[in-house]
């Protein structure tokens, strides 16, 4: 509540924009989650940096899961109507603090203005560049730092879960990972022969052992593994395959 208290604090209503963003959610063709929770959201998502305006080479931090913000409703009952809001908030990190009036959304190591989704607080990758981390995941609370390409691999199967048009997925996530689709097909292609490269150097057994834990991981440990299942899962050890 107090999250939400402090988004419409920040609030200033431009009507023509709050709409152009929404029928751009819509036209995506996915039925993405309402916001109202963090539920459903991609656990991390990748940031550019991106210049404030064209007359300045001053960066900022666009850290959102969309190229740009939409307008949501909720029914107060305290005030008795329906209360609008936007779906990110803007501030600005600096001492490797990133505030909103005061208030903390993570840290970055250099002085950015910045543009976030709600849920979310900004981190850095463990190959130092900057994302943000939903509510409850990520360093903050516990969790490892994910990798650049991780972050928008997250970002990647959260569009392709919520139905956005396969001819629109490519251009709408081009528009927030840094390189655009070229790097992030590059940084994808790099990831796959390391993973191929590890498994192969795998120990047969732990490669087996480790399909077999992922096996009883998934099922339960009671699930009985016959003959054929072992057999294929060797197959796959031979040819790099890891769980």
């Amino acid at each position: 509540m107090k999250y939400l208290v402090l988004v419409l604090a920040l609030f200033s209503l431009h009507v023509q924009a709050a709409v152009l963003g929404n029928d751009s959610y819509a036209a995506s063709g996915a039925q993405f989650p309402d916001e109202s929770s963090p539920e459903g959201l991609p656990e991390a998502i990748p940031c550019l940096e991106i210049p404030i305006s064209y007359a300045t080479s001053e960066l900022m931090l666009h850290c959102m899961w969309f190229h740009h913000g939409r307008t949501l409703t909720e029914w107060s009952q305290a005030q008795n109507r329906e209360i609008r809001y936007p779906n990110s908030i803007e501030g600005t990190c600096a001492n490797g603090k990133c505030l909103v009036q005061g208030r903390q959304f993570g840290g970055y190591p250099e002085r950015r203005k910045f543009k976030l989704s709600l849920w979310y607080y900004i981190g850095v990758s463990s190959d130092g560049k900057p994302v943000a981390y939903l509510k409850d995941h990520g360093p903050s609370f516990g969790e490892s730092a994910v990798s650049y390409f991780q972050a928008g691999e997250k970002l990647w199967k959260f569009y392709e879960t919520y139905g956005v048009f396969p001819q629109k997925q490519e251009l709408l996530f081009g528009q927030l990972y840094k390189g655009g689709m070229e790097q992030f097909n590059r940084d994808r292609g790099t990831v796959a022969h390391s993973s191929k490269a590890t498994a192969k150097s795998a120990d047969p057994e732990q490669c087996l052992n480790a399909w077999i834990t992922a096996y009883h991981d998934d099922v339960g440990e009671d699930a009985i593994i016959v003959g054929e299942q072992l057999d294929e899962w060797k197959g796959w050890c031979g040819e790099g395959k890891l769980p």
